[in-house]
């Protein structure tokens, strides 16, 4: 039987990065999208609306996410590309979807 496997804190392990410094990376990433989003919406003359922010997430969960165990229950595809995206940032390599997230044999 296959099963869904998170692979997060192994990567993080292999490549000597810390779940403090993932949290940063993405706290970091989240700040400057909003920032992106907010001078898109400023440079829109002439029309008022409400900005969109994109969705955060706590520290909690990122560290919870950074731990060995379970796949996290609610995981945005948004928030796992901005995982992929700071994996890339930290480590200087691709990182391919498959190394956080595998469908696998419960055996392995």
């Amino acid at each position: 039987m296959k099963r869904l496997t998170w692979k997060l804190p192994d990567v993080l392990k292999a490549h000597g990065i810390t779940s403090y410094q993932l949290e940063v990376k993405l706290r970091t990433s989240l700040a400057l999208e909003t920032e992106r989003l907010e001078q898109a919406q400023k440079s829109k003359k002439g029309q008022q609306s409400e900005i969109q922010r994109p969705v955060g997430y706590s520290p909690n969960t990122i560290y919870a996410w950074c731990k060995l165990g379970t796949v996290p229950e609610r995981l945005q595809t948004s928030t796992l590309e901005r995982i992929l995206r700071a994996l890339e940032q930290l480590t200087g390599q691709d990182v391919a979807f498959s190394d956080v997230l595998a469908w696998e044999d419960e055996s392995a």
